[in-house]
């Protein structure tokens, strides 16, 4: 009913912000600009023949892999602090919306600027590469679409669930940026490694343990790789190769699960704790 609306009423506060603000206009003006450079590129291959089918959806999902998740952290981390700090959220919260609006509305405001860019970034992409002649797949930008979507759900969910548990924007900024490097640029597998190490007695041991490739591929970044290369038709060429049985913590149901989780956990934390918070 009424408090169903609210958040929803938030979110489009929020895009209305980010478009008064010319963040979505910089988010889809860079993601249109590194996703028609990366299509215009890899097109042809260095002969100059058209590139396979395939080769641009490669490209873009692998430059998504880092610019999606650079995005939503940059965008969303601080939303929520930044109203604490200027003074708006005790203005909001008088009016009839609760913590769990702002909470829930930040991230749907967010997740639109960030789906706007990757939609807007593939499209051109996408007629970029049919410009320049490449075979294109359309099964597999699809896909990565998707891919790239639900990726940036999850590091929205991530960073507003730290903007919404931290006091200063410094702060948010920090550990967002932190999140980002942990789970881009994989020092998430580092963890479970340092675990067994300790374990072992300080020691390598012969074989790697299952909860060792458990822990590893709950990396969100790792299972949205996981879920791409589970669903391509015939594993595209630049996924890593998936075995015909994969082990459950590389299959669908588990990638699934993880990216859910990454979604809907920090929103749950971020959530209580500013539910705790003295504003």
């Amino acid at each position: 009913g009424g408090r169903a609306m609210s958040w929803r009423l938030l979110a489009r506060k929020d895009v209305g912000d980010a478009i008064r603000q010319y963040h979505l206009h910089a988010a889809v003006a860079l993601t249109v600009l590194l996703f028609a450079g990366t299509a215009y590129v890899t097109a042809r291959t260095f002969r100059g023949e058209p590139a396979a089918p395939g080769a641009v959806a490669g490209a873009l999902a692998t430059l998504g892999t880092f610019l999606v998740p650079l995005l939503a952290v940059g965008f969303s981390q601080g939303v929520v602090v930044g109203m604490r700090e200027r003074g708006d959220l005790k203005l909001l919260l008088g009016l009839p919306f609760s913590r769990r609006d702002v909470v829930l509305g930040s991230v749907a405001g967010r997740t639109a600027v960030v789906w706007a860019s990757v939609l807007a970034g593939v499209l051109i992409g996408t007629l970029v590469g049919l410009a320049r002649g490449a075979g294109l797949a359309f099964d597999l930008l699809l896909i990565v679409t998707g891919m790239l979507a639900v990726l940036g759900a999850v590091f929205v969910a991530i960073a507003v669930g730290i903007s919404s548990s931290v006091s200063t924007e410094t702060r948010a900024g920090a550990l967002a940026i932190g999140a980002f490097f942990l789970f881009v640029f994989q020092l998430w597998t580092q963890i479970p490694r340092f675990l067994l190490w300790l374990v072992n007695g300080f020691a390598a041991p012969t074989t790697v343990p299952t909860w060792v490739h458990v822990l590893i591929n709950c990396n969100p970044v790792l299972a949205a790789w996981n879920l791409l290369a589970t669903v391509l038709p015939g594993g595209a060429a630049f996924v890593a190769e998936m075995p015909e049985t994969p082990p459950f913590y590389r299959a669908l149901p588990f990638a699934i699960a993880v990216l859910a989780a990454w979604i809907v956990g920090p929103m749950a934390l971020g959530y209580r704790r500013f539910d705790r918070t003295d504003l």
